[in-house]
């Protein structure tokens, strides 16, 4: 598992043609967690689970593209189904938040940034990088997942906050300051 963490964690700079989908994708994860971090008191609506229900029907599209550019219709049966199967799922999520069929807070979950783009992002590195569909990527994966959720916890740490446009800036809490005394 150790072996295939690093090769997903490697997969950009073995496989440079990915680098091409990820560059917007991990742009558009940090500046969207930037954003919600700063910006605590605004809720995440269905447009937003909305739009990123599209993301995935973007990366199956190029994971497609990238299939079918390079022969590998007939030759790669799981990453076609794969990413045929990410898109399908794109749809999926489209419809349900189209029409806002589930509650809110199960396509908060299902829709929201670390799900989505987390999924994009793996389905990029397997199918560019040719890494087998097995036990131990998935393993790997969650692994990858633990690691990314630490990074974007990070992000969330160090963004400043910035008052909600519901309140004045002199209504929200000042944090707590430390005492210099011990």
């Amino acid at each position: 598992m150790i072996d295939r963490l690093l090769e997903i964690i490697n997969a950009p700079v073995n496989s440079p043609k990915m680098i091409w989908v990820l560059v917007p994708l991990i742009f558009t994860i940090l500046l969207t967690e930037f954003y919600f971090s700063r910006y605590k008191y605004e809720e995440k609506g269905w447009e937003y689970f909305f739009g990123n229900s599209m993301i995935l029907l973007f990366v199956s599209m190029d994971l497609l593209g990238y299939i079918y550019t390079n022969g590998l219709l007939k030759a790669d049966i799981p990453a076609l189904a794969f990413s045929a199967a990410i898109g399908v799922l794109g749809i999926l999520l489209l419809i349900l938040n189209f029409f806002h069929i589930l509650p809110e807070q199960i396509a908060y979950g299902i829709s929201s940034n670390m799900p989505i783009n987390f999924l994009a992002y793996m389905a990029v590195v397997i199918v560019y990088s040719d890494i087998a569909i097995d036990y131990d990527t998935i393993l790997a994966s969650i692994a990858f997942l633990i690691m990314w959720s630490v990074v974007i916890g990070g992000i969330h740490k160090i963004t400043p906050s910035a008052w909600s446009p519901k309140l004045s800036k002199y209504e929200v809490p000042e944090p707590e300051k430390k005492s210099k005394r011990p």
